[in-house]
């Protein structure tokens, strides 16, 4: 099995959605397809895909402009309860445990892989690695950035019961679409 499949079939063994390899025209239809009734994104400045931005206004989503100071966390935070959408790309994905993993930075914020209910990740399939370890030496870089991410399949938690729910503390689902080269 390719490093790909792999990453394919251990992301939907943990709820996760994998779609494609597609070329950026068909993955911005299948974004758009996969977003649901237009609300509030917050979204990275550059996912991989070109004018995805523009597609997801020119449908009725509007995208949450935020910069988060001391003096603006307060109104900042109460603005992140009206996003529904996240849109990120994927700095890279671990096949052995259908993982992404996401560096934030200036124009990434973070919080656009953990606050909405759905969330929307651009990988190319050339940055697919079988393990944590592969993925951290060649692309990573972790000292470079203030923050990695790594992100298997939607949010979920158990309550006393043991019953498993998904997205009590982030995504309830997750999408990766796939960018072939």
């Amino acid at each position: 099995m390719s490093v790909v499949g792999e990453f394919v079939e251990r992301l939907a063994a943990v709820d996760g959605f994998a779609h494609g390899p597609m070329p950026a025209p068909n993955a911005m239809a299948t974004a758009i397809d996969l977003s649901g009734d237009p609300g509030v994104y917050l979204g990275w400045d550059d996912v991989g895909v070109p004018r995805m931005h523009q597609s997801l206004q020119a449908v009725g989503w509007r995208r949450l402009e935020h910069t988060i100071s001391t003096e603006n966390r307060l109104t900042e935070q109460q603005r992140m309860s009206e996003v529904t959408l996240g849109i990120t790309g994927a700095d890279g994905a671990i096949a052995r445990s259908g993982s992404i993993a996401l560096r934030s930075g200036p124009g990434r914020p973070r919080m656009a892989s953990l606050i909405a209910g759905t969330h929307i990740a651009f990988l190319s399939v050339n940055r697919v690695f079988p393990t944590l370890f592969d993925l951290s030496l060649q692309r990573l870089d972790p000292a470079s950035v203030s923050n990695v991410v790594l992100i298997t399949g939607p949010s979920r938690t158990g309550d006393i019961e043991q019953q498993l729910n998904l997205g009590v503390h982030g995504p309830k689902q997750l999408h990766v679409i796939l960018l072939s080269d």
